[in-house]
């Protein structure tokens, strides 16, 4: 194996050696050309010469443009000068000169090299003669590669050949390929690690790439006649009662910017079903702009939620991005802004026509007249019955409960309140007492079901004859009691009264007027109501 590596390395070392020979001898050429070409266009010029080399495949291709951009300025002072001393010929005539003399011009090299002769010597000969012509009189389906000394079939780019500034590739000689397609069959497992580790570095950088593409720029990547074409959305909305073909539409407030890198800031409308808006691809947000109008008055309460969409195909439901929600406030809280607002929109596009609009804006504004007005009237109500609801004494106050209000009716004896069936004064529901903390009253033929301090050293008490009991053991004839019959209408509402409506006659009737502890059950109903609703009003005058 050993062997085998020292007669590769030598048959290297004498191709290097062979290439390097038969590049020199090859610019030599070309500069013995160049200065040919010069000595018969009879011109020592600096410039000139230089781009003669840069023609003959030599200097860097660089210096080559730099020095012919300097020799076109200074063409226009050639003219001058030619004009000034009447001469035939001007700069560019010269330049075209010698651009018609190159092709005749040939260097040829000589000796031929010896056919027995081994692949290193070849560097001391040419097999064939070179032409060195200006790039631009190349034909375009003419090579720019040529068969250099040593290099057998595999042909060599020029090295003074560049496009730009990046020069042609430079194929691998016989040798060179060999060698590597030797190391390829020695390490196969690298050479498949090496393919295993770009196929993942290309996918990772792909993937970082559209990783990086949707958190920073985001938005919609539509081109061409696509993201010129305007699309229909459908929003989600809710808007109940409203019938856009007989109120107004919803004005929407859009924003974003489309799949061009415009900027969008309009307000647009949709129906009841959220159709009606036409955008170009973009990304959007969508925001209530003003309550639309129902054909009844119906002004909404606007929804504060801000959708935000990636618009891209004609027909797209946006429910996905949520839903804008109007929901319908009490009439009377509707305010002459909001009213405004509305109306300002549905003129502008939200109906047919700023007369339907300005209609709408009244039936708003009845609509809501009518609610304050009912609001006051009920208000009224309420205090005139608060005002009938609330009695006093020179030492405390308190309020009937409104379930009771307008069927009971009360009489006073100085710091006593009696509180009766309404045309039934001997059928106390309840009666206030007034003492000092800690007085007995003793025996009473009504239970004493609530009791509370003043804090000024005396205590309220309510006592009151448990009707749903008493009833209860009247209707199963279980008392003869003449006091305690009463009409059906009579045993339903006291029943109902004391109990705060919670429990009928026939409830009290079945369920409660059985078994051991019946009694008390009943009494606790009653005990319950007048503690949470009668004893709280109870203050000190």
């Amino acid at each position: 194996m050993d062997a085998e590596d020292e007669t590769e390395n030598e048959k290297s070392t004498a191709t290097d050696a062979a290439e390097t020979s038969d590049e020199d001898s090859f610019e030599a050429e070309a500069a013995e050309a160049a200065s040919r070409a010069l000595a018969s266009l009879g011109t020592t010029d600096d410039g000139a010469f230089a781009a003669a080399q840069a023609e003959a495949g030599l200097g860097d291709a660089d210096e080559s443009v730099d020095e012919s951009a300097d020799e076109a300025n200074s063409g226009d002072d050639a003219d001058e000068d030619a004009d000034a001393d009447g001469g035939d010929n001007d700069g560019s005539e010269t330049v075209d000169n010698v651009a018609d003399a190159r092709p005749d011009e040939t260097t040829e090299a000589e000796g031929d090299s010896d056919a027995d002769a081994p692949a290193a010597d070849t560097a001391d000969a040419k097999d064939s003669a070179d032409e060195t012509v200006l790039i631009d009189r190349v034909a375009p389906d003419a090579s720019l590669t040529r068969e250099l000394p040593g290099k057998g079939s595999s042909p060599a780019m020029d090295k003074t050949v560049m496009f730009g500034e990046t020069p042609l590739p430079v194929p691998p000689t016989v040798h060179e390929a060999e060698r590597a397609e030797r190391r390829s069959k020695k390490h196969p497992f690298r050479n498949a690690l090496v393919i295993m580790l770009i196929v993942i570095v290309a996918g990772g950088g792909a993937a970082g790439y559209r990783w990086w593409q949707n958190t920073h720029q985001g938005g919609v990547h539509v081109t061409g006649e696509a993201a010129r074409t305007m699309v229909s959305v459908k929003l989600s909305v809710k808007a109940p009662g409203l019938d856009a073909s007989k109120g107004t539409k919803i004005p929407i407030a859009v924003s974003g910017k489309d799949a061009n890198g415009n900027l969008v800031d309009e307000v647009l409308y949709v129906d009841q079903s959220g159709k009606g808006i036409e955008l170009l691809p973009g990304t959007y947000s969508f925001t209530a702009a003003a309550s639309p109008i129902a054909a009844d008055g119906t002004v909404y309460r606007l929804p504060k939620d801000k959708l935000t969409a990636d618009v891209e195909k004609d027909g797209q439901d946006l429910s996905s991005a949520g839903t804008l929600e109007f929901d319908v406030p009490s009439a009377d809280a509707v305010t002459d802004s909001q009213i405004e607002m509305a109306y300002k929109y549905a003129a502008k596009g939200g109906c047919s026509s700023a007369d339907v609009a300005a209609i709408l804006k009244n039936a708003a504004t009845q609509r809501r007249d009518i609610a304050v007005a009912a609001v006051k009237t009920r208000n009224e109500k309420v205090r005139q019955e608060a005002d009938a609801r609330h009695k006093a004494t020179t030492s405390y106050s308190f309020d009937i409960p409104v379930e009771w209000y307008g069927h009971v009716s009360t009489w006073q004896n100085g710091n006593t309140v009696c509180v009766y069936l309404t045309g039934h004064e001997n059928l106390p529901i309840a009666t206030i007492t007034m003492q000092k903390d800690g007085y007995d009253q003793g025996n009473t033929d009504n239970y004493v079901v609530a009791s509370k301090s003043l804090g000024n050293g005396y205590s309220i008490t309510v006592t009151s004859p448990i009707y749903p009991w008493i009833i209860s053991q009247t209707a199963n004839g279980k008392t003869k009691n003449p006091v305690d019959t009463y009409d059906m209408d009579t045993a339903c509402e006291l029943v109902e009264l004391q109990t705060g409506n919670s429990y009928t006659y026939d409830q009290i009737k079945g369920e409660l007027s059985r078994g051991k502890g019946a009694e008390n059950a009943c009494t606790k109903l009653v005990q319950d109501y007048i503690s949470q609703v009668l004893l709280p009003s109870i203050e000190t005058s």
